[in-house]
């Protein structure tokens, strides 16, 4: 006998055997072992163990609790469990209906459950009320009174209610929530697992590879409802809508479809809403294109968020009550109110290219500081931007009067924790050592100076003290360093300023170290003369120069001496460098501490040796420097 004959029969036997038992409460087994319980019909090994329950139907191997946990008390009723290891694991779940291979594999407790597929409703253990038709469909473990239809629709659903999911492949990503409608073909396959307050979304098509596919219909559980929205955007406002939407008569006869135009129709519409015809809403008979009417009296018939300000038009209106324009209040809703509405006072020919702010609680919008004309950027002031520099003099007659456009410039201090100026080699051209450097710092004189604030109000300027140059003194020695404005005004350019600095304390240093290696050779000709000529003097070890201060010094150096008693002459010279005397003073005190006072008229800046002489013999000296 074939196979499919052979079921047929056993399903017969199995049917009769049912309702055999109905009227004598008796069990009919083909198969396996039952201990206890009436009205059960069972086929297959290991099918309906030892149990109580009654009335329960079972075919297949381990169906409706062969696999139950080891003790627990089994007592199913009225139920139905068809195909291998279906409702294998049941123990006390009543009038749950499984069909299909593996269906309702995991309940224990659940009751009113229908699985209808291979591994439908595979992970229930005490869910209730739960629909599930589809390969894998519904893989739920405690979630109750959910709709899942389609090849493994929520099939990672661990927890929820009241979810309707119906689709291929639909809110796979789905883990839990509650309340859920999704229809269509793989819908919320990426987006859903973390969001679980969306209400309803109807798709058209889910695409492939677990794409979003195109969004059709979507509302949340607030009301807000979206159309078109491929991308599981969460509508903001009651109604989004993406894409083209059209509503009127021509529209509904089908000449343009707003989301796919036939060829012979016309181009869809771009903006969210186009209508055509009258229609209103909240009213029966709309006189106009679009006619809104309250519902309630007294409430906004039509609410309008975060819409542009045409400024100009208000600006143009006065306050009348014939005079009525739309502006938008401090929580972004469209009201009616007289004359302009939000004002703006930074207007005219003199305000021109300055940006605009807030200048009071109303809204209304005033000047700010920051001027803006597209090219450059002012704060504090309207600016002129053009300038020029004149390197014609000196090293810097070529280039005459080149310029430029600055593209900030500030009227004021400014307070910053850095500033880098761009000066990569790569960027620069014909180097060349700076000549002369000390020569140039020499010519320039720095100067202290108040801000000469009452007579240049414009220009923000503090009462502090400051220094700095005078850019017309410094122009006439490195004038490229200095800038004139289309004004007239000058500025200095500080920062190129210190490689002159640079250059000239290096200069300056070279000098110094050639001019103490001439005095280290003078002092060690007049030390060995002193060895040679005073081994008389040797007695005299108080006789010295004790001190000259200041030194350096920029006026005069006092020489401090101790000359003692039994000293016949004592001469106080200045040498130069070469050795010439440049001045021989007669001492005529004998004490500690004499003062003989040195005057820089005398001898000009330079360096110079302090050489005491005690009874016509060097006995001691000092460098001394006038600056």
């Amino acid at each position: 006998m074939k196979a499919s004959k052979l079921f047929i029969i056993l399903v017969g036997l199995v049917i009769f055997g049912s309702i055999s038992n109905v009227v004598a409460q008796i069990n009919t087994v083909f198969a396996g072992t039952i201990i206890g319980g009436t009205g059960n019909n069972v086929f297959g090994a290991g099918a309906l163990p030892t149990l109580p329950g009654f009335q329960n139907v079972a075919i297949g191997n381990v169906a409706l609790g062969g696999t139950a946990p080891a003790g627990s008390t089994l007592n199913p009723q009225r139920s139905v469990a068809v195909g291998y290891e279906s409702l294998t694991r049941n123990t006390t779940g009543n009038e749950n209906t499984a069909i299909g291979h593996g269906s309702s594999f995991s309940n224990t407790t659940g009751g009113f459950n229908v699985a209808v597929g291979r591994a439908s409703l595979f992970s229930n253990l005490t869910g209730i009320n739960n629909v599930a038709i589809g390969h894998s469909s519904g893989s739920n473990s405690t979630g109750s009174n959910n709709t899942f239809v389609g090849l493994l629709s929520a099939s990672n659903l661990s927890s929820g209610d009241n979810n309707t999911i119906i689709g291929s492949l639909s809110a796979q990503a789905l883990l839990s929530g509650s309340g859920n409608t999704i229809i269509g073909r793989a819908g919320g396959f990426n987006r859903l697992a973390t969001n679980p307050l969306l209400r309803t979304i109807i798709l058209a098509d889910g695409g492939v590879g677990g794409s979003n596919g195109t969004q059709r219909l979507y509302i949340d559980n607030n009301g807000n409802a979206g159309f078109g929205l491929g991308n599981f955007i969460v509508p903001k406002n009651r109604l989004d809508i993406a894409g083209g939407v059209a509503i009127g008569t021509t529209f509904a006869q089908g000449i343009i479809d707003p989301l796919n135009p036939t060829s012979g129709g016309t181009v869809a519409p771009t903006s969210g809403l186009i209508v055509e015809g009258n229609t209103g809403i909240g009213t029966n008979a709309p006189s106009t294109r679009l006619d809104v009417n309250a519902a309630v009296t007294g409430t906004s018939g039509l609410r309008l968020r975060n819409l542009p300000n045409n400024q100009s038009a208000l600006n143009s209106l006065t306050t009348s009550a014939t005079k009525k324009v739309l502006s938008v209040d401090g929580n972004g809703v469209v009201v009616l109110v007289d004359g302009g509405g939000v004002t703006n006072s930074c207007t005219g020919a003199a305000n021109v290219n300055f940006v605009t702010k807030t200048i009071d609680a109303s809204g209304n919008l005033g000047c700010s500081q920051i001027f803006d004309n597209g090219t450059s950027v002012g704060i504090g002031n309207t600016g002129t931007f053009d300038y020029t520099v004149n390197p014609g003099a000196g090293d810097f007659s070529v280039g005459i009067n080149p310029g430029g456009t600055a593209k900030l410039k500030v009227s004021g201090t400014t307070w910053s924790t850095g500033f880098y100026a761009t000066s990569d080699k790569n960027f620069k051209k014909e180097l060349k050592l700076i000549e002369s450097p000390l020569e140039k710092i020499q010519k320039l004189e720095g100067k202290t100076y108040l801000w000469n604030k009452e007579e240049n109000k414009e220009m923000g300027f503090d009462t502090g003290l400051h220094s700095g140059f005078i850019a017309q003194e410094l122009e006439k020695v490195l004038p490229h360093l200095v800038a004139t404005g289309s004004d007239g005004s000058k500025a200095v350019n500080y920062m190129e300023l210190m490689p002159y600095l640079v250059e000239a304390i290096k200069d300056q240093q070279n000098q110094i170290k050639e001019q103490q290696s001439q005095i280290n050779e003078l002092k060690e000709q007049l030390s060995n003369n002193f060895k040679a000529q005073n081994n008389d003097l040797i007695k005299f070890e108080n006789t010295k120069i004790i001190n000259v201060s200041p030194n350096p010094s920029n006026d005069v150096i006092i020489v401090s001496l101790n000359i003692e008693k039994g000293i016949q002459s004592a001469k106080l010279m200045v040498h130069d460098l070469n050795g010439t005397v440049l001045s021989s003073l007669n001492i005529n005190e004998r004490d500690t501490n004499i003062a003989k006072t040195l005057q820089k008229d005398n001898f000009g800046k330079g360096i110079y040796i302090v050489d005491l002489v005690i009874n016509g013999k060097s006995i001691d000296t000092k460098k001394i420097v006038f600056n």
